[in-house]
């Protein structure tokens, strides 16, 4: 992660885009059992989808309050930048499984430039983990703690920690992370409007070293997810702070926001 997040509070925001900005639902309500995602709900999810990535460099943006029957309304967001196409692969049965004979998962990502990266997952009955990744020049990844992205079954109030390190050449990463799904509502975007959605929160320590030096970084990531539609989320938040040389980065490089056309 390169970039530094400054983070915008904004009253025209939180009154028209984010339903009740100015507070969440703290009641106890949890979703009914067709809102909780199961293993083999999430399997059902996976296939082949485009992501949208917003520009939203200079743009104010919050990620909403957190509760139950919270409406999130990002749909002004619509100036599309890049646009990646997605694909969700079984192993074995592939060429690509032999890159990480242990996966029995791949996601391939084509964006605007040449060449597709891989990520390597190994889904258990309780969770998604990454093992690996390799880039379009073909320089890999290897986790030698994995990260564990998703538990299972998951619902409104579900929360785990984790902690995961990789090496990749020359460069070794360590990171921890806090996971919890912190809301319950209907999500709006560009591409239409989705009730009974889940949205899960992640917060990342990143200490990146290598040769000639190293950064440390912090991350805050939202993933809203719907059982009803393919695809891994149908839209995704990130806020980001990363100190180089013992100074933090420019703000407003540390944000993005992409979302998802699902079936």
């Amino acid at each position: 992660m390169k970039a530094n997040i400054y983070f915008l509070v904004s009253l025209f925001i939180c009154g028209v885009h984010i339903s009740g900005c100015d507070k969440g639902n703290d009641d106890n309500t949890e979703p009914d059992a067709n809102n909780v995602i199961t293993k083999d709900d999430f399997i059902a999810k996976l296939g082949k989808y485009t992501s949208y990535h917003v520009d939203v460099y200079n743009k104010e943006i919050e990620p909403g309050p957190s509760g139950t029957d919270v409406t999130w309304d990002f749909s002004d967001y619509d100036e599309v930048a890049i646009t990646t196409t997605v694909e969700d692969v079984e192993c074995p049965g592939e060429a690509i499984c032999s890159e990480f004979p242990e996966a029995n998962r791949v996601y391939a990502a084509q964006g605007p430039a040449a060449g597709i990266e891989y990520s390597f997952h190994q889904l258990t009955d309780d969770e998604l983990n990454v093992i690996g990744g390799m880039g379009a020049d073909g320089l890999k990844t290897h986790y030698d703690d994995p990260q564990t992205t998703y538990k299972f079954p998951m619902s409104y109030g579900s929360k785990f920690s984790d902690s995961y390190s990789y090496t990749a050449g020359s460069e070794v990463l360590a990171g921890k992370q806090t996971v919890e799904v912190d809301g319950f509502g209907t999500l709006k975007t560009v591409a239409d409007t989705f009730p009974n959605t889940l949205r899960i929160k992640r917060a990342y320590e990143i200490n990146v070293t290598h040769p000639s030096g190293g950064h440390t970084s912090t991350v805050v990531t939202y993933t809203w997810i719907n059982k009803a539609h393919k695809g891994l989320f149908l839209l995704q938040l990130l806020f980001s702070e990363t100190t180089l040389h013992g100074h933090t980065q420019p703000s407003g490089f540390g944000k993005s926001l992409i979302y998802t056309i699902p079936e």
